[in-house]
């Protein structure tokens, strides 16, 4: 076994493919390009994406099936970009645009944004836009949505078939930006400008947050209700945002905080100090 095959063989037994330890795991061998820059496994556990060399503007992504160790196709990933998972779809995340696969077939099933050219330079390839209403950027996913924006809007997008699931308008040139993701994985923490909302990823709705200054902790749903911390007070809301409570923080206390559960009792950790 070369090192190549040797050290995807580890990842995958190190990244847990429901080995269990009282057995002697069944070894499988992956013939893997030369060079590697990267290896990573499937959100799903199913597939092996090991990045190899394309062109001076693309990286090669050769797949492999786990169960059996064999090449099943190959992507095309942008060299300057990311590639992250949702399950079964593969993103990659480029300068201005997004793509998604189906890692089980290999095929695009959504093109976002257009993508930048190149242009040379004396210093090597530098980036210049086709069109700038055609820029948009990842804000957030799960494995069932995708959380884009643009000039003007941002919208949510199904993972299954690339279909739009909301979109919403805001102001050109707004600042935009995912904040917090919240325990379910499906509402998240969206601040545009200098306000904070509640946002409902599947179905695009939002409720701002009334009286939060800006986080200072993570928001913990619990029990139907959100807690969370501010720079001044920790508060809770129930499901629709509606104040249920406030109980002010020490000043001396601004840190990044953390809090628990300890049955029905909430626990705010700042610094060394739990409340």
């Amino acid at each position: 076994m070369n090192k190549n095959t040797l050290f995807a063989f580890l990842i995958c037994m190190i990244m847990g493919l429901g080995i269990n330890a009282q057995e002697a795991p069944v070894i499988k061998e992956f013939s893997l390009p030369d060079p590697i820059y990267w290896i990573k496994l499937s959100s799903n556990g199913k597939y092996l994406i090991a990045c190899t060399d394309l062109d001076e503007k693309y990286d090669k992504g050769v797949v492999y099936r786990v169960s059996d160790g064999q090449k099943s196709h190959e992507l095309k990933f942008d060299r300057r970009g990311k590639v992250s998972f949702a399950d079964d779809r593969v993103i990659d995340i480029g300068q201005g645009y997004i793509n998604v696969y189906d890692i089980t077939t290999g095929n695009r099933i959504l093109s976002l944004g257009k993508e930048p050219l190149l242009s040379s330079t004396s210093r090597g390839y530098s980036m210049s836009l086709v069109e700038s209403d055609g820029y948009v950027r990842i804000l957030a996913h799960n494995d069932k949505n995708l959380i884009v924006t643009g000039e003007g809007y941002y919208q949510g997008i199904s993972l299954k078939d690339g279909s739009t699931l909301w979109n919403n308008a805001i102001k050109p040139n707004s600042r935009i930006g995912i904040i917090e993701n919240i325990d379910d994985d499906y509402h998240v923490i969206l601040q545009i400008d200098k306000t904070l909302y509640l946002l409902d990823t599947t179905t695009g709705k939002t409720v701002s947050l009334p009286n939060v200054s800006g986080l200072s902790s993570q928001v913990l749903l619990y029990n139907g209700h959100y807690y969370m911390a501010d720079y001044r007070n920790l508060l809770c809301f129930d499901k629709e945002l509606n104040p249920v409570w406030s109980t002010p923080l020490k000043k001396s206390e601004m840190a990044r905080s953390h809090l628990y559960m300890l049955g029905d009792r909430i626990c705010i950790c700042l610094g060394t100090h739990l409340y």
